[in-house]
């Protein structure tokens, strides 16, 4: 009995053992015989495949970046075959595994015509030069294959389409990993530190912990560049760059040449210009405020009991304050926690100083970057260190007297750095104390950040983060002086030479939590 249109619905209230749902109407037969319903239920079934033509595009997904290859589909071949060259490609980027190697076979998924395939696919030579693999019969039982929907215009060449939003959760995981800090601490700090206070003239040794990562693995990863000009896509090539450098810079601690060197390249030197501003702002210096005397300084807990009471005004229910022994700043940031050097005393001026510099910038910036829907605003953009520091100085500078002492780390910093770079771990304290004026500790501890990353701390060279203050703090001062809006700069942890690229983001969220200072 022929196929024709009817209303479904007669038959569901004539009780017929069918119902054929409306978007498959046109193949109700007019009969409803039970034999004549099954046929029609195998032909809406087999109308509801989804339709191929013989040249088609398969997505293949591995870390990070989704592969698009063009391919030929072909129910002659009994079994699915991919180029040795796309195999090759699909291996490294851990898309496929190898199966059997004898056979030359792989384990891959892939998806085609919308549809999520797993199967085994033959390492072989295809013999087209505008498909890279063959989908066989084994692969296309849920397809229906029409010659007739090819549009002639064949794809040329397989393209790597990197996911974005997967690569950027995959760069945030590395940079979570890749801590320069975290390995550049040495693991006989405390001793070390209790030598140097007992005698001015000795050079440490430091010993480092082993870096629980497999580097030479996620250099590899790291290793493509990305083609997209996009924002996303130029923001994150910026972070992949800088990443391969921490690499670099971690494989080479404990060497004074290399490590210096590959800690240029990571955070820049000393160089003329920004050694001649340092010494026009401590020229500018005609006064000096007197610290507070030692018995009116605040001790880590009472410090912690007022950083607490300024997390609990912004609404920061999710941090935390806690006091540590061995830290080599009186006061650091780190993930959701503020940490304060157990035996430091702080005075008060400082305190609110420290306020404006890690909660009122790095605390809040750190979070609106949580509300962001990019992992690269949570982590940081490259380069994005010397706009925090930048704009945590400038902060800290508004609520300091005019001639305090801590208006002038970051330009003494960079004249310490540039005479680290050239002496020893022992010289360089000396002069941070003699020269520069800083006391017995602070030259202590500022020695011990210029030298870290070396070994042996009486040779030349060091680690050159201190530039990044100075440097940043002039770049804030002239986007202010130019009209820039420093509540721009609260979108998270970015850079200032970035911030256009990164307000052409979709979807940006404004920031959640400005400083009250810079509220209207």
């Amino acid at each position: 009995m022929p196929y024709a249109d009817a209303r479904p619905a007669k038959y569901g209230e004539q009780g017929y053992p069918y119902t054929i749902h409306e978007p498959f109407k046109k193949w109700v037969l007019k009969d409803p015989g039970h034999h004549y319903i099954e046929k029609a239920e195998e032909k809406i079934e087999e109308d509801s495949k989804p339709v191929l033509g013989t040249h088609e595009t398969i997505e293949v997904t591995g870390s990070g970046e989704t592969i698009s290859v063009p391919c030929l589909i072909s129910p002659g071949k009994e079994r699915t075959i991919f180029a040795p060259e796309l195999l090759d490609k699909l291996v490294e980027k851990g898309a496929a595994k190898v199966k059997d190697k004898t056979e030359d076979t792989y384990k891959v998924k892939f998806t085609l015509g919308g549809e999520k395939i797993q199967t085994l696919v033959i390492k072989k030579d295809v013999p087209s030069d505008d498909v890279q693999a063959i989908i066989g019969k084994r692969d296309l039982g849920p397809f229906l294959i029409d010659p007739s929907k090819d549009t002639g215009e064949k794809p040329k060449e397989s393209a790597v389409k990197t996911d974005l939003r997967a690569m950027d959760n995959t760069l945030a995981q590395l940079d979570r990993d890749l801590l320069v800090i975290k390995y550049l601490k040495p693991i006989n700090l405390s001793e070390e530190r209790q030598r140097l206070i007992e005698d001015v003239r000795y050079n440490p040794t430091f010993i480092y912990p082993e870096v629980a990562l497999d580097l030479n693995e996620i250099e590899n990863r790291l290793s493509s560049p990305l083609q997209y000009s996009s924002p996303l896509g130029e923001l994150l090539e910026k972070k992949r760059r800088e990443l391969l450098q921490r690499i670099k810079l971690l494989k080479a601690r404990g060497d004074a040449s290399s490590f210096t060197e590959e800690s240029k390249k990571l955070y820049g030197e000393p160089t003329t210009k920004l050694i001649r501003s340092a010494k026009k702002i401590i020229d500018r210096r005609r006064a000096c405020d007197l610290p507070d005397p030692i018995e009116n300084r605040l001790k880590p807990e009472e410090v912690k009991s007022i950083f607490e009471s300024v997390l609990d005004k912004y609404t920061l229910e999710d941090w935390k304050v806690s006091i540590r022994p061995k830290l080599v700043a009186d006061c650091t940031v780190g993930g959701k926690h503020i940490y304060i050097r157990e035996g430091a005393l702080f005075e008060k001026t400082h305190v609110a100083s420290l306020i404006a510099h890690e909660i009122e910038t790095h605390v809040l910036t750190s979070e609106n970057g949580e509300h962001q829907p990019y992992a690269l605003l949570r982590r940081g953009c490259a380069g994005y260190i010397d706009t925090q520091e930048g704009l945590a100085i400038h902060n800290q500078n508004g609520v300091l007297p005019p001639h305090h002492e801590k208006k002038f780390n970051a330009p003494r910093n960079v004249l310490g750095l540039e005479f680290g770079l050239e002496h020893s771990c022992a010289e360089t304290r000396a002069y941070l104390t003699e020269e520069l004026g800083y006391t017995p500790e602070k030259s202590l501890t500022q020695a011990i950040a210029i030298k870290r990353g070396l070994s042996d701390t009486s040779e030349n060279g060091g680690f050159t983060k201190s530039v990044v203050y100075l440097r940043g703090f002039l770049a804030i001062e002239k986007f202010i002086a130019h009209g820039g809006d420093l509540r721009r700069l609260y979108v998270g942890k970015i850079a200032l030479k970035d911030l256009e690229l990164v307000e052409e983001l979709p979807e940006l969220k404004e920031p959640l939590i400005i400083p009250e200072f810079l509220r209207e």
